[in-house]
């Protein structure tokens, strides 16, 4: 079996569930994992959550197709829909290891 590339999907941390970004990153989680990708983030809310939960509702999702790279050191901080936790203890220094992948998409941000 070949290695599936992991996108990172980056962004807003606070969205409301009906706003057009979080549909986006939702479409774009369901997009991603349906071309065969796995979906990489730092794991908690916003554009994370929402990045995703697309990725769940891809009919063909399996388990491990969410990465969560958390900035804290508790794994019970990612979003339900995160697969495999990494609680890196980093902060903020754990975006390096979110941007390390095969591609970056952002979806707002400041």
């Amino acid at each position: 079996m070949s290695r599936r590339p992991v996108i990172s999907v980056i962004g807003d941390g606070s969205l409301e569930p009906d706003s057009v970004k979080y549909q986006f990153a939702y479409d774009v989680g369901e997009a991603l994992v349906s071309a065969g990708y796995r979906v990489m983030s730092g794991g908690l809310a916003g554009v994370m959550e929402a990045a995703f939960a697309g990725a769940h509702a891809s009919p063909v999702y399996r388990d491990g197709d969410t990465i969560a790279v958390l900035p804290g050191n508790d794994p019970d901080d990612a979003n339900k829909y995160a697969d495999i936790v990494i609680a890196s203890g980093l902060d903020y220094a754990r975006n390096f290891m979110v941007a390390n992948a095969d591609a970056v998409i952002a979806i707002g941000g400041g």
